[in-house]
């Protein structure tokens, strides 16, 4: 949201074992690195879902744990402006038909 006025937000670095907090059920502007994206699949009951810094070293681990979240109506992603966007663009558009093909 504030990305065009400043270039440097970056999303919360959550500590190691946030997974175990399975009753959560909204966590927005968080960072996705880490091992953070992994960690997301045991969030299963998650309603609403806000990632920012998604780069190519954790998009896929992302999409893996986001399609094990059944309830998910709110998803935002905000791609790494330090990443390959070329890269990161076309992984996402290569594997989104998949993706949403998958909650059908």
């Amino acid at each position: 949201m504030f990305k065009s006025i400043f270039q440097d937000v970056h999303g919360m670095k959550l500590p190691a074992g946030i997974g175990s907090l399975k009753n959560l059920l909204s966590l927005t502007a968080i960072h996705a690195g880490g091992g953070i994206a992994e960690e997301l699949g045991n969030l299963i009951q998650l309603g609403r879902l806000g990632v920012m810094d998604v780069a190519e070293e954790n998009i896929s681990e992302l999409f893996v744990s986001i399609k094990k979240m059944p309830a998910l109506p709110s998803l935002s992603l905000e791609l790494n402006m330090h990443s390959t966007r070329e890269t990161l663009s076309s992984w996402i558009h290569s594997h989104l038909h998949h993706f949403f093909k998958s909650f059908a």
